[in-house]
């Protein structure tokens, strides 16, 4: 009886098994679904709405040339993680890197350092900050132009001078955040005998975050190889395209009173330094 009993379980639950994968089961089972859709109870969960950044313009107050989330970060990677191997490479967690940015938009005077956050994380909000702008920050037609540039120039001096020119036509707010990005970056590249990071790994991990590139046909794909030694030239050369232009000011002559003019001409002239120090020692 009891052999029976068990037997008849077994069949139960192979004739259980095989009905879950039977046409029948699964026609029944997506009725199932439908029916349940019908009465307002959908099985995928609605997506949340996308938050719309605002442009890079909106997010610097006053005199300001570069967004305080930026440099915030930046301060903070270069005080704590400068040195780490893979920087910008090894992606940090997505939640630590939201709560960062959530933090910042309800206090921006938040100091990192206090959050206990790793140095992956706040290399990956940085990065989010940037790719989440509605525009690149080297503007698309520019990208064009960067392109036509190096592919015309002659040799590497007209393409320096050629990119130089094009920067100058950047936006200032956008112009600046590069300048100091690139400098960012080509510090942490003259590290990178302990971090592994040479100007052409940054690039390839930073040219798509600035550049937003769009593929629109299989051009802009060949031109992924060409925008990324862009990126590279900006980093290893940092000092040579965004080095500031220093004029030099022609002295201003010191003008004396007549009365001090007088004193001095009614004074002995002193041989030199030496002499007048014996003389005083004599005394």
């Amino acid at each position: 009886m009891l052999l029976q009993k068990q037997n008849y379980c077994n069949e139960k639950k192979h004739f259980i098994f095989l009905n879950i994968f039977s046409p029948k089961f699964q026609l029944q089972d997506n009725k199932s679904k439908k029916k349940r859709k019908k009465n307002g109870k959908s099985v995928i969960p609605p997506q949340p709405p996308q938050v719309k950044r605002p442009p890079i313009e909106e997010c610097v107050t006053g005199d300001e040339t570069v967004p305080q989330f930026v440099i915030k970060c930046v301060e903070f990677l270069e005080e704590e993680g400068i040195n780490q191997e893979g920087i910008y490479r090894i992606p940090g967690k997505g939640a630590d890197s939201d709560f960062i940015m959530a933090t910042f938009g309800k206090n921006p005077d938040m100091k990192l350092a206090d959050m206990h956050m790793s140095v992956p994380a706040v290399c990956t909000a940085l990065k989010q900050f940037f790719s989440k702008l509605p525009e690149p920050l080297i503007p698309y037609d520019l990208q064009q132009e960067f392109l036509d540039s190096c592919q015309d120039a002659q040799n590497q001096e007209e393409q320096t001078q050629a990119i130089h020119d094009l920067l100058d036509k950047m936006p200032r707010i956008k112009k600046e955040t590069l300048k100091y990005m690139m400098f960012h970056l080509n510090r942490i590249m003259q590290k990178q005998d302990t971090n592994r990071m040479t100007s052409q790994n940054l690039a390839v991990c930073w040219w798509p975050t600035l550049l937003h590139p769009e593929y629109k046909s299989l051009e802009d794909m060949a031109n992924d190889a060409k925008l990324s030694a862009i990126v590279d030239n900006l980093i290893s050369m940092a000092t040579k395209f965004f080095e500031p232009v220093v004029v030099e000011e022609p002295p201003v002559p010191e003008v004396q009173d007549m009365e001090t003019e007088s004193d001095s001409s009614q004074q002995p002239i002193v041989a030199s330094s030496s002499e007048s120090n014996d003389e005083f020692l004599a005394q």
